[in-house]
């Protein structure tokens, strides 16, 4: 990749870029060198697959001499911008306070589910994903809580209001797939330490009074649990009660649903808890995006790899390490699923010391907090509208296992990672779908 430094971008509302000291030092190492470099080009994508094989290197010597650029290209420039006001690099590279651990107590005087998902998040992300040793029974009684003071209860650790942000959950670490804890598109179906980058809760500037009412919107009609028919079945609810009419609110949910899908909370809960969840929404082939790592300084991968069309623009990031990625090629089809739309708004610094407390648009977390004063670049390839980033996830296929007798299990797909993608570049893959919508069967 090359190590120009970002153009600039005085025309954006929102970021400034960034431009590091290594950058600086590579750009003046190359006006003095006298020596061509090397033409350096993306490899591509092909339909069987989410990446492509790199082509060997050819001779120095040829006149179609050229090197490939590997997926694990360092793009620190390219990726990340420096929001507007600047801090001190020690406020934004530590985590500014140790969050308190969080008792019962906390959850006892919360104001609508908005406030009991940010303190919700704060226990997740602090304490019970990063403790293995958290006693269940400790969690199972501050969801039963929440659940009394505001209406909706809990489906495998998720909260069912607000059941589209919480799905949105990603690494803060490398992850173990733990079967026996959950299904792969909750939290407890893994161990190690998660957070919810894309949570509305915990971002300062959606937080602000007198902001438009409506900062999330949900692409699913319903989410059912358990089998597609029966007595089994649930529909998990996706709303508590209608948006009320004061902008000016901090603590109201805030989030539109399909008009067909709104649904209500079912008089009984689930006799079981299932892990099996159906739904259905738009879904294209990974093979339309590349991936690339991104890296914060020199050596330093962060949680997020960065995609790239078949045009070669810069068009969402996924929050995980490329590695890890890629490393489920091959055990099925991968592909993106459509999941909802986070509402950007210009970001700023904020003042707030809470780890979890970030930026609108795409986060970093860095030892243990999220950056207060850096995000992910804007994509500067396309525009920059307030409902233009699509929340996707990387899903991977399955064929049933065979079971007793000549019963075989209904294919299903497993949650790979979570991320955004422009909308425009998400349109332009789906032209090419015979099919626009799928159904999902996620275990």
């Amino acid at each position: 990749m090359s190590t120009d430094p970002p153009s600039s971008r005085g025309s954006s509302p929102y970021l400034r870029p960034r431009l590091s000291l290594s950058t600086v030092n590579t750009i003046f190492a190359r006006r003095n060198s006298k020596s061509p470099q090397p033409d350096q080009r993306p490899s591509t994508a092909h339909s069987s697959g989410l990446l492509s094989p790199l082509e060997p290197a050819r001779s120095r010597s040829s006149s179609t001499s050229r090197s490939i650029r590997s997926f694990t290209s360092k793009s620190t420039g390219k990726w990340i911008s420096r929001l507007k006001r600047t801090r001190s690099a020690s406020t934004n590279s530590v985590m500014c306070e140790e969050t308190k651990p969080l008792k019962k107590a906390d959850f006892k005087e919360v104001e609508g589910w908005f406030d009991a998902f940010r303190k919700y998040n704060l226990l997740i992300t602090n304490q019970v994903s990063v403790d293995p040793q958290f006693p269940t029974a400790e969690l199972s009684k501050i969801q039963k809580i929440i659940s009394e003071i505001e209406e909706g209860r809990f489906i495998q650790d998720l909260p069912e209001p607000l059941f589209d942000i919480a799905l949105l959950w990603c690494p803060a670490e490398n992850l173990t797939r733990n079967p026996g804890g959950g299904p792969s598109w909750s939290w407890k179906g893994w161990t190690g330490g998660v957070n919810f980058p894309f949570d509305p809760s915990s971002c300062p500037d959606v937080r602000k009074r007198g902001e438009e009412a409506v900062f999330f919107e949900s692409k699913i009609n319903s989410f059912i649990l358990g089998p597609e028919s029966g007595p089994e079945r649930y529909t998990i609810m996706n709303r508590v009660s209608p948006l009320k009419s004061d902008p000016t609110s901090t603590q109201l949910s805030r989030i539109t649903y399909p008009r067909a899908g709104l649904q209500i909370l079912a008089a009984q809960p689930p006799e079981t808890e299932s892990d099996t969840l159906r739904f259905t929404t738009e879904k294209i082939a990974a093979s339309n995006f590349r991936m690339e790592q991104i890296y914060y300084e020199k050596n330093e991968l962060l949680l997020c790899t960065g995609l790239v069309d078949t045009q070669g623009r810069q068009c969402g990031v996924l929050m995980d390490y490329e590695k890890n990625i890629s490393a489920r090629q091959g055990e099925g089809e991968l592909h993106y699923i459509l999941l909802s739309i986070n509402r950007r708004v210009p970001s700023s610094i904020s003042n707030n010391k809470s780890n979890i407390s970030h930026p609108s648009g795409i986060p970093i977390w860095r030892e243990r907090a999220f950056l207060k004063n850096e995000e992910i670049e804007d994509l500067t390839d396309f525009d920059e509208g307030e409902w233009n980033m699509y929340n996707v996830m990387l899903i991977q296929e399955l064929k049933g296992d065979a079971l007793a007798g000549e019963t075989v299990q209904e294919p299903f797909s497993r949650r790979v990672a979570v991320g955004r993608i422009h909308k425009d570049a998400w349109n332009e893959a789906m032209k090419v779908n015979a099919d626009r919508y799928a159904k999902i069967v996620l275990r």
